[in-house]
């Protein structure tokens, strides 16, 4: 029953209650009765008798409708906390677990390998084109996708193992006890279990993942390292072409350096607004944008297959 109904209920039972009462008291003592009462007595104190029953069985029901709506609104609140709790930790879209928890999860799972001296890999993992269909088709749709692969991403992985979304269409997975031949098997696994196509309301979306790698403690001991690692690795991927990965490598970080020098220069050269107020903005380079635009645009120019209706 609603907490409304309850309300009507009680509201009812109030008026009768103060009804029977009043007659009650108008009987008893009703100066009209003259010198034989007893009958009207009777009446009035039977009537009394009833409205006490009657009043308490109101205090029982209000009682414990109280502690019902109580408990029910106490429920309320727990599964609020509960949701609070765990989308404090985890991507709100998805369901997966999200930067902070993953963070907190390699941190346990490098200190495993530590105390077992085993390795480890961080698998990050971003998804080709899918600018392309939020842009066709909506944010609507470009998150139905994103869940399509999160599930995707959940039904290949090892047990144990962690998947996180760390940022729009970027995850990252935490491997534990992990050789490098490990992570080969698994990251080849993921291009050719993302590389099918993705059936959303009767059409179907092809998307292919570029994924970076970098190893515990080849590459570095802590876990932020080992993430900004592959993350770099991934670009380095996508550079190749994408549906590719790309295991981390010392120079890649001088290759950025040097991108990085390219561009100091260049805004040295024209300054801020450069000879004609554009050269400046041609100038700038930014690695991660450079790969995705040159990639929608190659897509759109050769009218290569994203999306097909079913």
């Amino acid at each position: 029953m609603s907490i409304k109904n309850k309300i009507y209920i009680l509201f009812m039972l109030a008026v009768a209650l103060l009804l029977i009462l009043n007659n009650a008291l108008l009987y008893v003592f009703n100066p009209s009765w003259g010198s034989s009462p007893k009958p009207q007595l009777m009446i009035g104190l039977l009537l009394l008798f009833a409205a006490l029953l009657l009043g308490y069985g109101f205090v029982e029901y209000l009682q414990r409708s109280m502690r019902s709506m109580l408990d029910q609104f106490d429920e309320e609140i727990d599964h609020k906390n509960q949701q609070i709790d765990f989308y404090a930790n985890h991507d709100f879209l998805t369901g997966l677990p999200n930067r902070i928890l993953f963070k907190e999860r390699c941190r346990a799972a490098l200190e495993q390998s530590k105390q077992l001296q085993q390795s480890a890999a961080i698998l990050f993992l971003d998804l080709d084109r899918f600018k392309i269909v939020n842009d066709m088709f909506g944010h609507s749709t470009g998150d139905d996708l994103l869940r399509a692969v999160s599930r995707r991403l959940q039904q290949h992985i090892r047990f144990g193992d962690t998947v996180s979304r760390i940022e729009g269409d970027e995850f990252a997975l935490m491997l534990g006890n992990a050789s490098r031949d490990e992570a080969v098997r698994i990251a080849q696994l993921l291009l050719d279990e993302l590389s099918k196509p993705f059936v959303l309301e009767g059409n179907e979306f092809f998307v292919t993942p570029s994924i970076g790698i970098s190893l515990y403690p080849g590459d570095a001991a802590d876990e932020e390292t080992l993430v900004k690692h592959a993350d770099t690795a991934m670009y380095q991927a996508k550079e190749m072409g994408r549906n590719h990965y790309r295991f981390y490598t010392s120079d890649m970080n001088e290759r950025i350096a040097k991108r990085l020098r390219l561009e100091k220069g260049l805004r040295k050269a024209f300054g801020p607004g450069g000879a004609d107020g554009s050269l400046s903005a041609a100038g700038r380079f930014d690695y991660r944008r450079d790969y995705r635009d040159r990639g929608a645009a190659a897509l759109a120019a050769s009218g290569a297959r994203h999306c097909f209706p079913g």
